[in-house]
């Protein structure tokens, strides 16, 4: 289970491995700071009470100098002279568009950052709609229908978008010539990814030497010898040596308990698709696509079409028969109903039919001793109690087909163009894009994913300079006062790699699928190696080239990359109304998972069940949880409804960081004055607080996905993520001037963070 509750979520992957939680050490010559590290973001508060307080006034406008009568002519004919040449620039982008100068105000904001964040903004909105009714249409309206989900996605949003244009200037950066070791790695991985001749000429060679080295196949060899199958060996081997989590998955991580130290954790695993898939009949179209692929995989590899198919459909049979013994996603939303610290003795009594003290003594040889002893977490005994009998009651050949195939699955979208033309039949029919993704930006996400650091160097240095990141910080800890400020009233880098293991991690141009095999490797080992070690409380989850953030409840740490450090969401040269809208409520929204449902259970240390909340306090908080369980239930989308227990800590801290950053500006403004408004928008600054907000966003997503999503997703869809959020705040509610009783300004209001 991941110990870290992250902004946004992960798309559906155009490559469905399936291997363990891992996370990726630093390089010799990596960015030295380029991301903002918050520890200790919270403190232990016993007091926590909660109450309703109003938000703080806006003050005027500073007062101008006196000028002379010459000077001041000539400032206002130059001001005139700037403001005419602004509006002829954004009515020369869009010279149908009306542009309206705030009646209220003498004066706009016409510098360059003012300009192009009311430029984008003005285009995002639907004025047809009222901002009371419908504020997410209002807001996103417009940018909704001018940003189509691209034909090889399954979604396309704002932070989509951002990630796209971090992907290509990494790309351009790849392309220039360096001198570094590390960066010359980088550039031969992605190179190597590039090289379809070199791929196709190795044909399905690699995959068919991995699955004679598993002792055979018997879709691919039909004198399969079922006598020489031992179980437990070829388990060992799928999970150790190739990295793909059959069955179940193991990690090495800081005990949620005990988050001075790491533990091995057990987890429920071994599904090539989302559970959602396998719950539906067998001719739901999704499952036919799986099944073809599997056929298709199975032929291409040497498999006679029938047969194959045959025991393909075992295969997915044996599949769905695991599926049915998942723990659903809503009932693991909190870590009291999933940990359970055993030992290995006690696992192998839950689940009997693997061998737990040889399979961990092969996963940790060369690195520690392992017995019967050696304390273990896990967070699925429910499903491994109900394993042991699934396992006992298939045939060898069964449980052979299923560890191979994963195997199979999680490697073949690595080889030549036929395999990858099958993968992409599924993907589409999975997620309804209809065109395959561009080489290029598989590549990249895959070079992220095996040398991210060393692509987090070539970023950082180009894109975040020190004036980013101060002005970055800064606005951290504003969110962060103004958070902590309520309390009373509301009731970069990991350490740097080894010489040897940078040695390790070598890559061959013209060999991509042993590339992908030593990444695979090089960050399993250096996972495994974790254990008998202190917990690195400066590890990160992220790349830095990423766009998201997150909170990890066991070091009680957020982290903001980079690259979500860049625009729509913060521009050092935006308005600060526009970056405490964007920038400041991820902030704010990642404070408050420090106190969700389950941040709420750890400490300022990160150890999870220690009492420091009064019973009253509790109980409180429960009460108002549940008005939020209640209210996000009501949503629905695609006729389903929003599952409001498996989102609310995700709502919660959505509501809470939204709070927190307009807490943080409107600090801001008393000190600083209210800034002069945007060009074209017509908007008082808290209108454009909270339409900035909204505008984070605009997204668009294709049914096939959003449907799953519903299922299995802690965060509620965008939609709702703004509408739920802004029709729980008065703020926005006065803002607007949104009538009580009116959609956005609903008379029952659900406040747990009612901070200010």
């Amino acid at each position: 289970m991941s110990s870290t509750r992250d902004y946004t979520r992960a798309e559906i992957s155009d490559t469905t491995t399936n291997v363990p939680l891992l996370s990726e050490d630093s390089w010799e010559d990596g960015p030295s700071d380029p991301v903002l590290l918050i520890n200790d973001t919270v403190e232990d508060h016993p007091s926590v009470r909660f109450s309703v307080s109003s938000a703080g006034n806006g003050s005027n406008f500073n007062s101008p100098c006196k000028l002379s009568k010459t000077t001041a002519l000539v400032g206002i004919i130059a001001a005139l002279i700037v403001i005419c040449i602004v509006l002829s620039a954004l009515l020369s982008r869009h010279k149908q568009e009306k542009v309206v100068i705030p009646s209220h105000q003498s004066t706009v904001c016409v510098t360059e950052g003012c300009i192009d964040a009311a430029f984008h903004m003005f285009h995002a909105l639907n004025r047809s709609v009222k901002p009371c009714d419908d504020f997410y249409e209002y807001a996103c309206g417009g940018w909704l229908q001018n940003h189509p989900i691209p034909e090889s996605k399954s979604f396309w949003g704002i932070y989509s978008a951002l990630q796209e244009d971090n992907e290509r200037l990494l790309r351009q950066l790849l392309a220039t010539p360096t001198r570094s070791p590390t960066m010359k790695k980088a550039k031969t991985f992605y190179d190597s990814c590039m090289n379809m001749t070199s791929i196709n000429k190795m044909g399905a060679k690699p995959l068919l030497d991995i699955i004679d080295d598993l002792g055979g196949w018997s879709i691919t060899s039909p004198d399969w010898n079922k006598t020489k199958f031992e179980f437990g060996k070829t388990l060992k081997i799928v999970q150790r040596k190739y990295s793909v989590s059959a069955f179940f998955g193991v990690d090495v991580d800081a005990d949620d308990k005990n988050s001075s130290k790491n533990i091995i954790k057990v987890d429920q695993n071994g599904l090539a698709l989302s559970r959602t898939y396998y719950l539906s009949n067998l001719t739901d179209p999704k499952l036919v696509a799986y099944l073809k692929y599997m056929t298709t995989i199975g032929v291409l590899l040497g498999g006679e079409e029938n047969e194959t198919r045959r025991q393909m459909q075992e295969v997915l049979e044996f599949e769905i028969k695991l599926a049915k013994i998942f723990v659903p996603h809503e009932n693991r939303s909190q870590i009291d109903e999933i940990y359970n610290k055993t030992n290995i003795k006690n696992l192998t009594e839950l689940c009997p039919q693997i061998s737990w003290l040889d399979f961990f003594k092969n996963h940790f040889k060369d690195i520690t001793v392992i017995e019967n002893e050696e304390e273990v977490v896990v967070y699925a005994t429910r499903y491994l109690a109900a394993l042991s009998p699934v396992i006992k009651n298939a045939s060898d050949m069964l449980l052979n087909n299923y560890l191979v195939w994963q195997v199979v699955h999680s490697f073949a979208p690595l080889l030549s163009e036929k395999f990858r033309d099958a993968h992409e039949d599924l993907i589409k029919v999975l997620t309804g894009s209809t065109r395959s993704e561009d080489l290029w930006k598989k590549c990249m996400a895959n070079t992220d994913g095996a040398i991210g650091m060393a692509l987090g160097k070539l970023f950082v240095d180009k894109v975040f300079d020190e004036t980013s990141k101060q002005q970055a910080t800064e606005m951290v800890d504003a969110v962060r006062n103004a958070f902590k400020k309520g309390l009373p009233s509301l009731e970069w880098m990991d350490e740097k790699t080894r010489k040897a293991a940078d040695d390790k991690l070598n890559f061959d141009p013209k060999n991509y699928f042993q590339n992908m095999r030593n990444s695979d490797d090089f960050h399993l080992s250096k996972i495994l190696h974790m254990l008998r070690k202190p917990v690195d409380k400066h590890k990160w989850y992220m790349t830095p080239q990423t766009v998201n953030a997150y909170y990890s409840p066991s070091r009680n740490q957020i982290v903001f990359p980079a690259g979500i450090l860049q625009a729509p969401y913060y521009n050092r040269k935006f308005p600060k109304v526009v970056n405490f809208g964007e920038i400041g409520a991820v902030v704010g929204h990642e404070l408050t998972h420090a106190f969700d449902n389950s941040g709420r259970m750890y400490d300022k240390y990160g150890n999870y069940g220690t009492l420091w909340w009064t019973q009253k306090s509790v109980e409180q908080y429960e009460k108002r949880s549940a008005c939020m369980i209640d209210q996000y239930s009501q949503f629905s989308y695609f006729n389903k409804k929003v599952k409001g227990k498996v989102t609310l800590g995700e709502n919660i801290a959505d509501n809470g960081g939204l709070k927190s950053a307009y807490n943080a500006y409107k600090e801001w403004e008393k000190k600083e004055g209210v800034e002069p408004p945007l060009p074209l928008l017509n908007m008082t600054a808290d209108q454009t607080f909270f339409t900035a907000f909204a505008q984070s966003w605009c997204a668009n997503i294709r049914e096939q996905v959003a449907i799953v999503r519903l299922d299995s997703d802690s965060h509620s869809p965008d939609k709702f993520r703004v509408l739920g959020s802004l029709s729980n705040s008065e703020d926005f509610a006065a803002a607007f001037k949104c009538d009580l009783g009116s959609k956005m300004n609903p008379k029952k209001k659900c406040h747990i963070w009612k901070i200010g």
